[in-house]
Parts: C-alpha cells; structure tokens; sequence
C-alpha cells in the first residue's frame, strides 16, 4: 500500500511504497540508523528524476538560452551557499 505525505525532494503526494527506503545500522556504530533507498526505492527515484530532467529541458527549450543561462547562475549561488 503507498504512502501519501512528503516525498523524498519535500513535494506532496510522492508516492513511495515502505518498502522504498531501508533503515539499517550504521557499522560504525549501532546506535546510529541510516536511511538508504531500496532497489525499488532507486528505480523510484531514477523515473522521478527522468521526469524532473525532461520537464526541466522543456522548460528551458521554451524560455531560451538566456534564460538557461541565468537559472544556471542562480542555482550555481545557492549552491555555494549551501556549502558554505
């Protein structure tokens, strides 16, 4: 049965199923629990992210190059300052 709530990149209504994403012991320490995708939560992933790049190159290929251009630099600054 899915689960309906917050999708993994924060967007209502992604659908993943629980077997999506496993929560297993970190060998570092037991104490500690990790979150990795499944190979049906990979698969999941892959075909949402197919989706996102063709919406994404639609986009840009009606907005035009300056456009692009533009939202590149944008997320390039948010990008540094994620990291800083």
């Amino acid at each position: 049965m899915p689960c309906v709530g917050v999708g993994m990149n924060g967007s209502p209504g992604m659908n993943a199923t629980p077997r999506s994403i496993a929560n297993n012991t970190a060998a570092h320490d037991g104490r500690v629990r990790q979150l990795v995708l499944t190979k049906a939560g990979a698969q999941l992933e892959a075909q949402l992210t197919g989706t996102q790049v063709k919406q994404l190159q639609a986009a840009f290929d009606q907005a035009g190059p300056k456009a692009q251009a533009g939202w590149l630099a944008v997320m390039g600054v948010l990008s540094n300052q994620a990291e800083s």
